[in-house]
């Protein structure tokens, strides 16, 4: 059983404009702290687009960043068409010791 008080929240985001003729692509990783992992995560996406406006999401799933050294959840976005985005994704973390304070 995992220990409720040893999850937290982490949220990272990025947003831009797109326009039927540029697309975009929006990316967004929300790192655990060192030593700590991901247990779950996902994303949302707000803002005005077009009825003729695609967005495909590829991946939306959690993630190891050698960069970083740290798990967390990353979600890309291509968006063809009119838009002015913000993509938000949130991961929840087990904190490992040492612990937050």
């Amino acid at each position: 059983m995992i220990n409720g008080s040893n999850v937290y929240l982490v949220e990272a985001s990025d947003s831009g404009i797109s326009t039927t003729a540029s697309g975009l692509t929006l990316q967004a990783f929300a790192s655990c702290d060192a030593g700590d992992f991901v247990l779950n995560g996902g994303f949302d996406v707000i803002g005005t687009f077009g009825t003729a406006t695609d967005i495909d999401d590829y991946p939306n799933k959690p993630i190891f960043s050698f960069d970083t050294q740290t798990w967390g959840w990353i979600t890309v976005i291509n968006v063809v068409g009119d838009a002015e985005l913000t993509l938000n994704v949130d991961a929840y973390c087990f904190d490992n010791p040492p612990l937050r304070s």
